[in-house]
């Protein structure tokens, strides 16, 4: 189904740009908000990236799903698999330090556990783009 791979490559580039621009603009400029206001501006960009981060994750997952499951060949395979290692990376590595962050405020070694998280789950999500867009151009 040349239509499934070209929306599973419109999600995965999606979430590919967003997690370079995240990792790139948006949390390297953490340190720079005040610490008055850190609380309060973290908890207002986790609401709005939540927004559009949670969607695309969910179709990602879908689409991935089917993907594998309607061709079950070694691509789609490798990246459902890669899928969800983007998931375990969010929730057991990004997730605990935006809590840390909206409980505490901003702290310079949960900045740095966080960039170091994101930095896989960038680089994973740009390898599901990478297998997609190979997909799409087989």
């Amino acid at each position: 189904m040349p239509w499934l791979a070209t929306l599973v490559l419109a999600i995965d580039a999606g979430l590919a740009v967003l997690a370079w621009v995240v990792h790139t603009i948006i949390y390297p400029a953490f340190p720079a908000i005040s610490p008055l206001r850190f609380r309060d501006w973290h908890r207002d960009y986790s609401r709005r990236i939540g927004q559009i981060v949670v969607p695309l994750m969910l179709a990602q997952v879908a689409l991935h799903g089917v993907w594998a499951w309607q061709t079950r060949d070694a691509w789609s395979l490798t990246a459902a698999a890669l899928v969800l290692a983007t998931w375990l990376v969010t929730f057991l590595g990004a997730v605990p330090c935006h809590r840390s962050f909206g409980g505490h405020g901003f702290a310079a070694p949960v900045h740095a556990r966080l960039m170091r998280w994101n930095l896989v789950r960038t680089l994973l999500w740009t390898a599901i783009a990478a297998l997609a867009l190979v997909e799409v151009l087989r």
